[in-house]
């Protein structure tokens, strides 16, 4: 009987050097390697690489030494002759078939996007909430220094102001049982009139903000909105989320360097990115429900809200740009009836992450007290 033959190179597997030989086989599963080296074993004693593309392929014998070849048929028809398995070169037979890469790459695809959009949220909620004061304390110190560093500015408010609205903040917090909440001012031209909580329970109001608002019990609304932010936790979950993001990215594509972007970009990522729908009403029904319990009317919130709305024209940037106070601009925009963009992507300031405002507005209406 004719003993199939199979071409290639052997190697002690201690040194580099190698030499070509012929791997022989019969049917009783005995195997030699001929040539310029003499080897005698049975196949049982071997170990053979799967079938990857069209890569060479290793067979390893019991002392460590191996053969390669790039002679993939003739290994698969050893395979298919001396082995019992039905699932050698099942990996080969799998990247062969189009229809099968095609059905795995959407399920991929499918279950990628499943876990961003559901899997990721429920379990960065989960581990938000696992966190006491002092660790998120610990994870936000460094996040309004690094915000001090590149984005916002010294406050240009007086003393005495903000001396005011540090007492009206501080007896909010003391009221809802969070003494350890802090308020912050700052100014920033590339922000505008923004407000928004890092995760360690700091609160940062722009100085836009504070000269938009008509009456304190406007600030008081944003105050408890943002109040309403920390006590879920979503600065620490949007946190959390985008790590991991990075760490899935990672992953998946084996980019390290992603995570790294995330890390060091989180303080732009929690003023620019949006919190999610979900947040947004948990906040709104935080600050709705302290407002009514505590006889504010909610109609405050609905106005603040409304003139934020309005700095997104761009008469009204022209003239804060020109140095008239914000609330000077928003009275001349008010009166000369302005409509508004409804292109989305010319939101700018609080908005740009606070999805749904109309809904929103509406909502407080509804329950202004008249």
């Amino acid at each position: 009987m004719i003993k199939p033959v199979i071409n290639g190179t052997w190697s002690d597997g201690k040194t580099s050097s190698v030499v070509d030989c012929q791997l022989a086989y019969d049917s009783e599963g005995r195997i030699s390697l001929n040539g310029d080296v003499e080897k005698h074993c049975a196949f049982s004693d071997l170990k053979l690489s799967p079938r990857v593309g069209n890569t060479a392929r290793y067979i390893e014998f019991e002392d460590g030494s191996v053969f390669e070849t790039r002679d993939n048929d003739a290994v698969d028809t050893l395979l298919q002759t001396l082995s019992d398995s039905r699932f050698h070169n099942i990996a080969h037979r799998l990247e062969s078939s189009k229809r099968l890469v095609f059905v795995t790459l959407i399920v991929i695809l499918l279950f990628s996007w499943m876990f961003i959009q559901f899997g990721i949220p429920h379990f960065s909620r989960q581990i938000a909430f696992m966190f006491s004061p002092e660790q998120t304390r610990y994870l936000g110190k460094d996040v309004l220094a690094t915000m001090d560093e590149h984005l916002l500015d010294v406050s240009t408010m007086s003393e005495a102001k903000q001396t005011y609205l540090r007492s009206v903040f501080d007896e909010i917090a003391e009221s809802v049982d969070r003494p350890d909440l802090t308020i912050v001012f700052r100014h920033s031209k590339k922000i505008g009139a923004n407000a928004f909580a890092l995760p360690d329970g700091t609160i940062v109001f722009m100085d836009e903000l504070i000269d938009l608002s008509g009456n304190i019990d406007e600030v008081i609304s944003i105050m408890l909105h943002e109040i309403g932010h920390v006590q879920n936790r979503h600065s620490l979950r949007r946190a959390i989320q985008g790590f991991s993001l990075a760490i899935f990215v990672a992953v998946v594509t084996g980019d390290v360097s992603t995570s790294s972007t995330i890390i060091t970009g989180l303080p732009v990522l929690l003023v620019e990115s949006g919190y999610s729908r979900e947040m947004e009403t948990e906040a709104d029904t935080y600050s709705l429900q302290y407002m009514l319990q505590h006889n504010i009317d909610p109609v405050h919130f609905a106005n603040i809200m409304t003139r934020i709305e309005h700095t997104r024209l761009p008469e009204y940037r022209s003239c804060v740009d020109d140095g008239e106070p914000a609330n000077v601009c928003m009275d001349r925009i008010l009166q000369q009836d302005s409509p508004l963009q409804k292109d989305d992507s010319a939101i700018t300031g609080y908005f740009a992450s606070h999805p749904g405002t109309e809904e929103r507005i509406a909502r407080f209406r509804q329950y202004a007290i008249r």
